[in-house]
């Protein structure tokens, strides 16, 4: 008897073995299988004419594409997931053309995506008549994907945009578009945030490399500068977005947060608000709303402080290791040291995300060691969606100065690994060689944040006089034809 109880002890000890093998297996196979097409239909066709009369001044290039893309990726908790987004594609196959990923905005609901809504495919179109093939995430818990939206949760902010652009891969063939190996990272407000993200995600994707990111005012330290902006004594608007990040936080780190209801951290009013978002009953601008009247009716002015609870705003304000303040932590995107040349634009008067979210994040990328790093004010007067407009006009700069559209044909191209910059670090000229200085050849030098400083430059005697710029990073960009090689110098004296 004793013997058939140890032989069934390790029986069922193997047994369990088995068990957590075979969920580990089945976890693998489909973190493995993700971004994989489930479905793609074309939406419709956007023409340069049509694009054009959003705003005179895109100048459209190319007829776009607009595809909706159903793919595979993971939830929270990493099983498999159907997620949805577009694809929107210059209708020229002649060319080969460099990725874009664009994050989307703070969205009302799961249906007010790009999937779902034509005016949500607008900025998508207007970068893909540009020359990029651009794909747009709805994120996770959006669109067709189930569950809560964990809103500002970098991981799965990054991996929606990532695992969309590796199946937009597998359509090329089929419909006959083609792609070189440029990612370009943008989005702004809650996109501005999950393009950090990307952009620090894309440091871990072995076969995907960043050629340049440009985060457009999004709340990189949720923790710190976003905690203050909002938490203090000066009236903020905008309370849903911390109804949002309070669900989101609840679902994303159950190891923070299991302990916790909302009612244990809000007052009664605003906890039931609260539960009604999380039930998708109302939006978050909805939700806003409600919390906006609520306070004003209450304590006569809008400070979202006021929504917690007494003792539970004085812990989070003293304590930086209670579970909401190291929660928030986690959604930081901040304090990371990129690689390829990355941008903040942003407005100083933004009202809604603070222009210090920028200013903080490069002052911390660049303690690390972080050189091709900038924070750029593109209208100190400009409010939060004012500031759309400036944005994006220096993105588009700044990305058109690295962009290369590649024509199909390899006679035509020219390689990047034969074209050597040199010195690097220079001091009056740089020497480039391995061009040939025909009349198809153009040179220009453009700022890391895209200005273009030095257009039309020749070769002399194989060089270029550099002698009038000023310390720092800079772009050349060579043209010939139809082909672009990017090279990055130095000047330091």
């Amino acid at each position: 008897m004793k013997s058939f109880l140890c032989f069934e002890k390790k029986y069922n000890v193997m047994k369990k073995k088995i068990m957590v093998l075979v969920a580990y297996l089945v976890l693998v196979t489909a973190i493995s299988n993700a971004q994989e097409i489930v479905d793609y239909e074309k939406l419709r066709i956007m023409t340069k004419e049509q694009i054009n009369a959003i705003n005179p001044l895109i100048n459209a290039k190319y007829d776009v594409a607009v595809y909706k893309i159903l793919y595979t990726t993971k939830k929270l908790d990493l099983s498999r997931d159907t997620a949805s987004g577009i694809m929107c594609v210059p209708q020229d196959n002649g060319y080969k053309y460099p990725f874009l990923i664009y994050d989307h905005g703070t969205a009302n609901d799961r249906h007010s995506v790009p999937s779902e809504k034509t005016s949500d495919q607008t900025f998508p179109a207007i970068y893909a008549s540009k020359g990029y093939i651009c794909v747009a995430p709805d994120y996770i818990g959006m669109g067709v994907s189930k569950g809560i939206h964990p809103y500002i949760h970098p991981e799965s902010e990054a991996w929606a945009g990532i695992d969309l652009l590796k199946a937009c891969k597998t359509i090329g063939e089929k419909e006959d578009f083609h792609y070189n190996e440029q990612i370009f990272v943008t989005g702004y407000s809650q996109g501005g945030h999950a393009s950090m993200a990307t952009c620090r995600a894309l440091k871990e994707e072995p076969d995907l490399q960043l050629t340049a990111g440009a985060p457009m005012s999004g709340p990189y330290s949720v923790s710190k500068v976003m905690f203050d902006f909002t938490m203090g004594d000066k009236e903020y608007f905008f309370c849903g977005y911390l109804g949002s990040i309070l669900v989101s936080i609840k679902h994303a780190y159950p190891d923070l947060m299991a302990d916790y209801q909302y009612e244990d951290l809000l007052k009664p009013e605003y906890a039931s608000i609260v539960r009604r978002y999380e039930r998708e009953e109302i939006g978050v601008f909805d939700m806003n709303t409600e919390m906006v009247t609520k306070l004003q009716l209450s304590t006569g002015k809008v400070l979202p402080k006021y929504m917690f609870k007494d003792s539970v705003f004085n812990a989070m304000l003293t304590n930086a290791e209670h579970p909401v303040r190291k929660a928030l932590k986690r959604m930081d995107v901040c304090d990371w040291l990129p690689d390829a040349p990355l941008a903040m634009f942003y407005c100083k008067a933004d009202e809604q995300v603070t222009y210090r979210n920028a200013i903080y994040t490069d002052s911390l990328m660049k303690a690390k060691g972080a050189e091709n790093v900038k924070a750029v004010d593109v209208n100190p007067n400009a409010g939060h969606g004012q500031c759309v407009f400036n944005a994006n006009v220096a993105m588009m700069a700044f990305f058109g100065s690295m962009q290369r559209i590649d024509k199909l044909s390899a006679t035509s191209d020219f390689a990047s690994k034969e074209i050597q910059v040199f010195p690097n670090p220079a001091v009056d000229k740089i020497y480039v060689e391995g061009v040939d200085a025909g009349k198809n050849m153009h040179l220009s030098i453009y700022s890391l944040d895209g200005v273009l400083i030095k257009p039309d430059l020749s070769l002399t005697n194989g060089y270029i006089d550099v002698s009038l710029l000023q310390r720092g990073g800079y772009i050349l960009k060579i043209e010939n034809g139809n082909s672009t090689v990017i090279k990055r110098f130095l000047i330091m004296r």
